[in-house]
């Protein structure tokens, strides 16, 4: 477990066996349980009129997923590997899916996967001269 923010953002890294089914949701929750227990944090809410009707804080779970980015400069072969890697993806189980959560508690974003830099391109300045404006 790292706390990236206190209080407020911290990262689980569950290492679970090929056969083992992820239920992540009850994991997750059995952790927040025992972090709560051990009063390693608070989840409580903060607010005075939750913590009278024992409301718990909000649990949000975020999947990154990866796209190929057009920036990328690639032979063709391996643009032919990487294509047919996402188009396979397309069929296959999707993350909240297999991880067996539910959908009201995640979020998907999609990040940009860049392999190696884009070459340099030459810009040069046409037109307007580059002096400030005179008050």
């Amino acid at each position: 477990m790292n706390e990236l923010v206190d209080d407020k953002i911290i990262r689980v890294d569950l290492d679970l066996g090929f056969r083992v089914q992820p239920r992540i949701n009850m994991i997750f929750k059995r952790i927040v349980q025992e972090l709560a227990e051990c009063r390693e944090l608070d989840f409580s809410s903060k607010y005075e009129s939750l913590k009278r009707h024992d409301f718990d804080a909000d649990i949000r779970y975020v999947i990154l997923e990866r796209f190929l980015s057009v920036e990328n400069e690639l032979n063709f072969q391996d643009e032919w590997l990487l294509d047919t890697y996402f188009l396979v993806k397309r069929f296959a189980l999707s993350d909240q899916t297999a991880f067996g959560l539910d959908h009201t508690d995640t979020v998907v974003e999609q990040v940009p996967l860049l392999i190696g830099d884009p070459k340099r391109l030459p810009l040069r300045r046409m037109g307007a001269s580059m002096t400030a404006p005179e008050d």
